[in-house]
């Protein structure tokens, strides 16, 4: 094929791309569908649709994984409009619709397919339902409808910087050696387009439908699942060839197989992040996080999520976490934007052009010009000598020197390394604190030297997933390499006795029903040894006893010295068996109150 002969495929491809964006733009004027059925509210935390042709099991499969009745029966197009249902998942709730069945030609308008596929384009996951039979024709022809509409199914948005520009012609460049796409192609696309002036930057290997997509700009990229339903009509070597098909789940909706794993494979492929909210001088709520998606979970995009106006009144947030160096970590929202005026500050120092040109202009015309696209080089203003980095640069210096530890001429900044490991602990041990000694040698660190062992003191009070650093107690590493930091998050061992509640514990003690009755002392267990305590006659099964500061140690929440409570629940234990003493006298107990006046209130012996 000839060059000539490409760019014409090239220019066709970038006409029909054209003529397909005409296609499903809705007109200005026309009386077309209104979609009605399908305007249904986003609710929860992320939206999952179920997308496949008619007759699949899509419904079933709505109903039995939330409940949620969407009629099912044995001809097709059931379901005519979209049926919303609710998944609670590891405290995230997820939005999943039960869209009506596709047929070919779905993209052009067919049998609604327009409303169907707009719905799906809105969701933050799509399950495409295949029926297991014939799973491969299926998954083509709805993947061909579905990027026919711009929805890219697990695929990344390509890393092509475009950007019009008023003059200069077509500056194209690309960090790989001789990719598909040419200057000629470029040109090519964009003279479809109508476009003579843009820069474009290829970051990898792409086609021409990648750039065709990045200069539309309505593209959607969307992670997608494969449902292959029915699996109780197939053998068992047919179904082990479908479960090694990447982004492929077999289920059976009607026998409720494999229902549990889909629901885990959807959170998964949702990427969800919870983030715990933590009372002061309390135990987080592990009943209620607030769920963000993994890409947007940043302090400012939680404070969004509770409500738009809290960023504007908010000062500061203590986080924990894996990802923070202390616990807590002082998060500021704005630390981002101030970090990225140090860094063009850090830029223009460090070029000798760029700091020149803000000698010479000053602070605000240098920060026009940088706003407008325009360069340092060779340009002279009437500002010269303006600004805080003119001269020496000493301002900037110590600035850095702040920030760094050092002037500019000094060391890089440089992460420290991280090593993680986990630790059991006892119970005991949880409550009251403890030092216990890490052997680093059995956690394969190279480079240890005589240094096999460090002592890690645990403070009272911590829980499960509890995590402790020790700063620089790994070895330096060649090159310069800055010690380690040694991080270790700490797993309690279940206690026989008690149970625990933030700093609260619980114990259950059986007392005899005679004891019940008339009152007695007990021996009760304490993380500290025993302690006796006063049962009060007439004492009810399940009464629960308060003994103050026997729970557990505070210490990690800052009150340190204080402890939690204790409570004991009084079990009434009633003999199986019984001598003929006792049941004499347990037999004229019964005459007496049944000739007393107090059965006639209904009253019993404990109350």
């Amino acid at each position: 094929m000839s060059v000539l002969e490409k760019i014409k495929d090239i220019e066709a491809e970038a006409k029909l791309a054209k003529l397909r964006r005409e296609l499903l733009e809705p007109s200005a004027g026309g009386g077309g569908a209104t979609g009605a059925g399908f305007d249904v509210q986003k609710v929860g935390d992320a939206r999952v649709g179920l997308v496949g042709f008619p007759s699949v099991g899509k419904s079933t499969l709505l109903t039995k994984i939330t409940g949620t009745f969407s009629e099912a029966a044995g001809y097709e197009f059931t379901t005519l409009t979209c049926i919303p249902g609710m998944i609670r998942y590891r405290g995230a709730k997820i939005q999943l619709l039960d869209l009506p069945g596709i047929i070919e030609g779905a993209k052009d308008g067919k049998g609604r397919g327009r409303q169907v596929i707009s719905t799906a384009r809105t969701c933050n996951l799509i399950i495409i339902v295949l029926d297991c039979l014939k799973p491969m024709t299926h998954k083509k022809l709805i993947e061909h409808e579905l990027e026919g509409f711009g929805i890219r199914l697990n695929k990344q948005p390509p890393e092509i910087n475009f950007r019009k520009k008023d003059k200069g012609g077509i500056n194209y460049t690309s960090t790989v050696p001789n990719p598909k796409l040419d200057m000629d192609a470029v040109k090519s696309v964009l003279s479809e387009y109508r476009i003579h002036n843009a820069d474009v930057h290829l970051k990898q290997d792409y086609e021409v439908d990648d750039l065709i997509d990045v200069i539309e700009g309505s593209r959607v990229y969307i992670p997608c699942i494969y449902a292959v339903n029915k699996i109780d009509q197939i053998t068992i070597e047919e179904l082990n060839v479908l479960d090694k098909l990447p982004h492929y789940c077999p289920v059976c909706a009607y026998h409720e197989w494999n229902l549990t794993g889909l629901v885990e494979m959807i959170f998964d492929y949702l990427k969800l992040i919870r983030i715990y909210t933590k009372p002061k001088g309390k135990l987080p709520d592990w009943s209620d996080p607030v769920v963000l998606p993994a890409g947007r979970c940043s302090v400012e995009d939680f404070c969004n999520r509770l409500h738009k106006s809290l960023i504007k009144q908010f000062k500061y947030a203590l986080v924990w976490g894996s990802s923070v160096k202390h616990r807590p970590q002082k998060d500021d929202p704005t630390a981002a934007k101030k970090f990225q005026e140090v860094q063009r500050a850090y830029d223009t120092l460090r070029d000798s052009q760029k700091r020149k040109a803000y000698d010479r202009m000053g602070h605000e015309a240098y920060e026009n010009m940088e706003a407008a696209g325009g360069s340092p080089g060779g340009q002279d203003g009437p500002f010269a000598g303006s600004g805080p980095f003119s001269g020496s640069g000493a301002q900037g210096a110590s600035m850095f020197e702040h920030m760094f530890g050092g002037g500019l001429g000094g060391q890089r900044m440089r992460m420290r390394p991280t090593f993680q490991t986990a630790m059991m602990i006892s119970f005991k041990d949880a409550v009251k604190g403890t030092t216990q000694t890490v052997d680093l040698s059995s956690l394969g660190i190279p480079g240890l030297g005589k240094k096999k062992t460090v002592e890690l003191n645990i403070p009272a009070g911590v829980d499960s997933g509890y995590q402790l650093r020790l700063e620089g107690v790994l070895p330096a590493g060649p090159q310069g390499r800055p010690e380690g930091d040694l991080m270790v998050q700490i797993e309690v061992g279940p206690s026989p006795v008690f149970r625990r509640e933030n700093f609260d514990l619980y114990v259950d003690v059986s007392v005899d029903m005679v004891d019940a009755c008339l009152g007695t002392s007990v021996d009760v267990p304490t993380v500290d040894g025993t302690a006796e305590v006063q049962v009060k006659p007439g004492t009810q099964p399940g009464d629960k006893l308060r003994m103050r500061g026997y729970g557990v140690a505070k210490d990690i929440v800052g009150q340190k010295g204080r402890r939690g409570d204790q409570f004991v629940r009084i079990l009434v234990t009633v003999p199986r068996k019984l001598n003929a003493g006792e049941r004499q006298l347990l037999e004229q107990l019964r005459s007496g109150k049944t000739s007393s006046s107090e059965t006639k209130t209904g009253k019993g012996w404990f109350s």
